[in-house]
């Protein structure tokens, strides 16, 4: 499917003057990390979700086929059981995920080259593989951040995502946007992150959550160096989910063709190491 041929579709919230705007880059993100907070009264309704990148082949855990339809319908009808769940209204892009371009062998942005430069993702094919590693191990982590999130407004994909927040924010006098971090530096999660960071001048608020499971991986400094990075002037946000952990979790249970065990495993301990007794999800804002 070409890019042009990308299509939305359409919030029903009319007359609204508030709405919380919630970007996932892929469906599962906005369950796995901030699955909590929506249970709560954190956020504004009414509460919508935008997943982006959609068009995949990706699922560890799904049996059977595993062509992009397959995959695409799969996770799209996993994503509006959650939706359904948490009373969201839900919409997709089909944009493809950079594993499925770079799969396909043609089309490759500019952020992908430099990610598989700068990170080794996607995996450079053929006799410069070792090469390109060396290349990237020897850049500095903060230049090597820096460098992807340049990168990213020169993917033809971000512009189509960027237009598409924009007109969804543009609806509503005071809206909330909620945008990954990009923890884990996936080209996907990048592309979202500096695109909503781009129109928090047209949002009431911008929130960004830490992207789990990649979150996991961090120490605190390491996060709060990201952070720091993407924009000095924001500041921790916590919210305290632990009354809703449990239904948290079955509900992030319901993406079952991408979490298992292990994954809901890593959620819990990172909700607990962020509460120091209790479980919390944590979101950075202005």
């Amino acid at each position: 499917m070409r890019l042009e041929e990308q299509e939305t579709d359409t919030f029903g919230e009319k007359g609204c003057e508030t709405a919380t705007i919630l970007v996932s880059p892929h469906p599962d993100d906005v369950a796995y990390s901030v699955g909590g907070s929506l249970l709560t009264s954190f956020f504004q309704r009414p509460k919508l979700i935008l997943s982006a990148f959609t068009r995949s082949n990706f699922a560890p855990y799904s049996a059977g086929a595993h062509d992009t339809d397959t995959i695409s319908r799969i996770r799209r009808e996993e994503d509006m059981k959650f939706a359904q769940k948490t009373g969201l209204t839900c919409s997709w892009l089909n944009l493809p995920t950079s594993a499925t371009v770079s799969d396909s062998g043609t089309g490759r942005f500019p952020l992908l080259s430099a990610s598989t430069v700068l990170f080794g993702w996607p995996v450079q094919r053929g006799p410069l593989t070792f090469a390109v590693g060396r290349m990237g191990s020897a850049v500095p982590l903060r230049l090597k951040y820096n460098l992807l999130m340049a990168s990213a407004r020169f993917d033809n994909r971000y512009t189509i995502l960027r237009a598409s927040v924009l007109n969804l924010v543009s609806k509503y006098h005071d809206a909330i946007l909620v945008s990954p971090l990009g923890l884990g530096n996936h080209p996907d999660h990048m592309i979202v992150s500096v695109a909503c960071r781009s129109l928090r001048n047209r949002a009431a608020r911008v929130y960004f959550y830490e992207d789990l499971p990649y979150a996991t991986g961090y120490s605190m400094n390491g996060i709060a160096r990201h952070v720091r990075a993407l924009d000095s002037r924001l500041r921790q946000v916590k919210v305290d989910i632990s009354g809703v952990m449990e239904e948290k979790i079955r509900n992030l249970a319901g993406y079952g063709s991408q979490v298992g065990p292990r994954e809901v495993i890593q959620t819990r301990e990172y909700a607990r190491r962020l509460g120091q007794g209790g479980e919390y999800e944590r979101l950075w804002t202005y």
